[in-house]
Formats: structure tokens, C-alpha cells, sequence
């Protein structure tokens, strides 16, 4: 609730007295000075008050808003002019926030074009800010960008059962999905299990037992566990030593004949070569199926199609080699099938899966790259798009020889290099309007920009992007998460008829490694039956 209530405060201490024309603004980090549990507000504010400020059309947040919150915060107006010229605004916002016990001081600039310099300080009891806040918000969208009338602290959505920040375009009680996709939530609509005393490389979510209803599988370095998920906490069902030299790479699900058979793709550490498992859980323990030498994954091999087994080759020196291929699955074996011929020559067994067609454009591939960077393919495997953020990373990785081209660097030997396997996409159409959303994490670290090995997380997000025929959109992201995302799923893991974006994340480890990292799960209702599309903020 505290961050909600500052950053009101700060917009609505954002008064420049002058007619509204269409302006574009940027909005630095704010230097914090307080105790450490108030540091979150040097990036928590620019986005909540970027979201206030926003009116489509005439007052935008500038292109590259988003790439500020790695700036530092402009220690002097002539900083903060440069600062805003680097990013071509109108006006920066920047500003200064102290905390002594309960009271909050904020001091607020603005500087503009022509030397225009603005500022403005203030001082309360950080609880009584919210009444003058929102009396002064509707002061400005009347007077300064005349776009509304006064806000009553009746007007204030708030989400039942939770203190969620409903849509603020559209009705006042409507949201899309969950409001916490927005990353405005004061207080969090979702569920988290208890902390599990080991580093998860993935997660799957099904039916594993056939008694109709969802188990939740997790994999540590080489143990696969299954576990029931009620009233927040994960029981333990069983547990899997593949074996004492397995790393593993990737779970997947593979329906077959009514049942869901376990898929475990992994790394021989011991001869560098893949091993890939097929499990079934009999609700007690896990019956090995069978095996094979080549890295096994489930994946869509067309853009309608149902998810099928794929496989490929094992390479030391270049993690693969040849084409990836369907693998033919009669219950109790496998064989090579036939290539996949339409995949371009980046995608690999694990980093595909196909996009159905929208009104925006046809089928296309989704592909992570080496580099964690996602790219468009048309289906005859040219390439549309490439984005500059990283997407879908983990730390599961294999050894190599021989750079391909991507995050690899040498590490103990003199010729070691590492390729890593990112988690998977999920393709959905949530709200039913026809184009389909890829939903997957997202790492939030500059040095993982940097370090090519960087593969620990102090926090991260969770992106839904929206194909559009020409570039990839961000619909809607979490709030930032604290650790390392390893793999997210659309499911109901507790069983409760409500379909969540389920989660699970790493603890970090902190920057010198001292911790041990643990994970948990942690799963946020969606509301599928009330949609509202006209609810989504894209300001952010």
C-alpha cells in the first residue's frame, strides 16, 4: 500500500500551471534516502507516476522510458537536462524522496525545454497522503492536461477480497485478466507455496495420475519430485534420482492414449552427450518407459497442430547437430520420424514453438535465439523480428567446444564454452479476441547484458507479447519477482476450477553467490470469464 500512496503523492505534487498541448515526458529513478526496506522506491515510482501522467494521444511517456530505470538518478538540474535530451522529451520528472519514521518529504523537479525548471516540496504522515492526492490528480486533469474532473477517494478502484488496482481505462471495476499483470498491484492477488530447500531447472503441471486431478512436477540438478499443491503448500509424492551424472535441460508433457507421460531431456556430465527419459507417476512412484541418446522435447510442430515429441542429435563441440525431427511414441518406445524441413536453422529441439495466424498476419515461429533475444520467423523461415530484451533465459546449460554464436564464454578450460537451453514459450489466446499471446520471462539484470555466464537473477517479470505482422508488443507484465524465473505455466495447479499464471522461481543467491538458492511457486488467478480488453494500460 506504501508504494501506491508515495507515488500518488509524487504526481500529485506534478502541477505546472500552463495549457495543455501533446507532450512526451520521461520520468527518472528517484533518489531514496532512507532505510533499505524504501530503496524499492527509486524504480517503483517512475512507472506508477508514467502510468498517471499518460494520456493517449497528448501526454506519452517517451520511447525509451523503460531503459531509465538503469539510470541513475540526476543529482542536479543540469544532469537532469541532459538526461532528458538523451531521450528526446519535453519534460523529465525527477525528484528526491526521504523517510524518517512514518513521515515522507518529497522533493519533485521538472525541467523542460527553453531552461523551464519547475519544483516543488512537500511533507506528511506517509498514511494521510491519499485523500490530498487524489483531490490534487483531479485538479490536473482539469487544469493542466484536461482530461477528466476531480478525483474522489470514492473513485479509488479497488478489487474485491484483495487491495488490487482495478483498470484505470474502461469501468472502474473493470480488469483484464488480473490487475496484477499490470504491475500496479498495491497488495498482491496470488499464492505462494513454501520455500523448497534446493535450485529448480523447470515445472510442469497435469494430470499425472490419471485420478483427474493436476499434480505439480518439479526438477532439481538430476531429481525429478512430484507434488500435490493445496492451501499453499507443495507435498511431496515422490521423488526421482535420473542419475548421478544427469543434468537436466527440459520437462515436458506428452499426452499419449489418455495418459501424460513425463518427458526428461538431459545432459550425460560425465561423457557430454544427451539422455532423454520417458517417465509415467502412478500416483506412488515413476515407471521408466524408456530412453534414448538423442535431447527429447514436446513442442508444436504446426500452428494448429497438437503438441507432439521431437528430437535431435547430441553435438560436443556445438550442443546440437542436423535437423530437428519427430520422434514416433507408441507407449513403450521410441524411433527416429521424419525432419522438421519449415524450422530455420536457429531454432534448435528446445527453443521453438509455432504462433497461429491473427488478422495481423500469418502463421509464424518464435524462436529464442543464442543470444536470449526472441525471434520472428515467417513459415518459410525468414525472419520478421528480432527484439533487443532478453527473454526465457535459465542457467541450464552444456558444455561445449566451440562457440555458436551465443551467450557461451570460456570458463575453467581453456576451450569450455557453455550453451543454454532457455524454458519454453507458452502460446495461448487468453481473452479470446483472436490473436494469440506469448507469454514467457523475463530477466531483469544489467549484468546479465554483460556476463555471459550472469545466469542469477535479482529480479525478473513475466511479458505477454502480441504479434502484430511487424514487430512483437508487451500486452501486459507482472509486477517485478523477486529471483530467478525457471519456468511459468498456465494451469491450475490447486485444483480449484480457476486457470492461474503459475510461476516458479529461484531465490537469489545474492551478488557474490553467498546463498543458497531455494525456490517456491507462486500462481496469480486469472479471470477468464469477465475479460474486459478495454481495460489494458498499454502506457506501461
Amino acid at each position: 500500500m506504501r508504494i501506491s500512496v508515495l507515488a500518488a503523492a509524487v504526481l500529485g505534487l506534478f502541477v505546472m500551471a500552463q495549457d495543455a498541448f501533446a507532450a512526451n515526458y520521461a520520468v527518472a529513478p528517484f533518489q531514496v534516502n532512507g532505510s533499505d526496506s524504501y530503496q524499492y522506491l527509486k524504480n517503483a515510482i517512475p512507472p506508477m507516476l508514467s502510468s498517471r501522467l499518460f494520456t493517449a494521444g497528448t501526454n506519452e511517456p517517451v520511447a525509451g522510458q523503460d531503459s531509465l530505470a538503469s539510470a541513475a538518478a540526476p543529482q542536479n538540474q543540469q544532469k537532469a537536462q541532459e538526461l532528458r535530451k538523451k531521450h528526446k522529451a519535453d519534460y523529465l520528472v525527477y525528484g528526491t524522496v526521504n523517510v524518517i519514521g512514518d513521515n515522507a518529504s518529497l522533493d519533485i523537479s521538472v525541467v523542460g525545454e527553453n531552461n523551464f525548471y519547475w519544483q516543488k516540496s512537500s511533507q506528511n504522515n506517509v498514511n494521510n497522503l491519499l485523500a490530498s492526492v487524489n483531490s490534487v490528480a483531479g485538479s490536473i486533469n482539469q487544469e493542466v492536461f484536461k482530461t477528466g474532473g476531480a478525483v474522489s477517494s470514492a473513485a479509488v478502484p479497488q478489487a474485491k477480497n484483495s487491495s488490487f488496482i482495478n483498470a484505470e481505462t474502461g469501468a472502474p471495476s473493470a480488469s483484464y485478466l488480473n490487475p496484477e499483470l499490470r504491475y500496479q498491484g498495491v497488495d498482491e492477488n496470488k499464492s505462494r507455496s513454501q520455500t523448497l530447500p534446493y535450485e529448480s531447472v523447470g515445472m510442469q503441471i497435469a494430470d499425472f495420475d490419471g485420478n483427474g486431478f493436476n499434480e505439480v512436477l518439479l526438477g532439481s540438478s538430476n531429481d525429478i519430485i512430484m507434488y500435490t499443491y493445496s492451501n499453499n503448500q507443495l507435498k511431496e509424492l515422490a521423488r526421482k534420482n535420473i542419475y548421478s551424472s544427469a543434468n537436466i535441460l527440459r520437462m515436458s508433457v506428452l499426452p499419449y492414449k489418455g495418459k501424460n507421460y513425463i518427458v526428461v531431456a538431459t545432459n550425460d556430465e560425465a561423457n557430454n552427450d544427451a539422455r532423454s527419459y520417458i517417465f509415467l507417476f502412478n500416483g506412488k512412484q515413476f515407471q521408466e518407459i524408456t530412453n534414448t541418446r538423442y535431447y527429447l522435447n514436446v513442442t508444436k510442430t504446426s500452428a494448429y497442430g497438437e503438441p507432439e515429441l521431437v528430437g535431435q542429435n547430441s553435438d560436443a563441440t556445438r550442443f546440437v547437430k542436423g535437423a530437428v525431427f519427430r520422434m514416433n511414441f507408441d507407449g513403450k518406445s521410441v524411433s527416429k520420424g521424419s525432419n522438421l524441413s519449415l524450422l530455420p536453422g536457429k531454432a534448435d529441439v528446445f527453443n521453438f514453438t509455432w504462433v497461429p495466424s491473427s488478422q495481423d498476419s500469418g502463421d509464424v515461429i518464435a524462436v529464442i535465439d543464442d543470444q536470449d533475444r526472441l525471434n520472428i520467423f515467417d513459415s518459410k523461415g525468414k525472419i520478421l523480428s528480432k527484439t533487443e530484451e532478453y527473454y526465457a533465459s535459465t542457467a541450464n546449460r552444456v558444455a561445449t567446444t566451440r562457440d555458436i554464436g551465443g551467450f557461451a564464454s570460456k570458463e575453467g578450460k581453456i576451450d569450455l564454452l557453455y550453451h543454454y537451453v532457455p524454458n519454453a514459450i507458452n502460446v495461448t489466446d487468453l481473452d479470446n479476441d483472436g490473436r494469440y499471446e506469448l507469454i514467457m520471462s523475463k530477466p531483469l539484470s544489467i549484468a546479465a547484458g554483460m556476463l555471459n555466464n550472469y545466469r542469477n537473477y535479482a529480479q525478473s517479470e513475466v511479458h505477454a507479447l502480441i504479434w502484430d505482422g511487424v514487430g512483437t508488443n508487451l500486452l501486459w507484465k507482472t509486477r517485478r519477482i523477486k529471483g530467478t524465473i525457471t519456468d511459468v505455466k498456465i494451469a491450475d495447479p490447486n485444483n480449484d476450477g480457476v486457470l492461474d499464471l503459475v510461476i516458479n522461481v529461484n531465490t537469489y543467491p545474492g551478488t557474490l553467490g553467498a546463498s543458497k538458492i531455494r525456490t517456491f511457486i507462486t500462481s496469480y488467478p486469472l479471470d477468464t470469464a469477465n475479460i474486459n480488453t478495454n481495460a489494458i494500460n498499454f502506457a506501461e
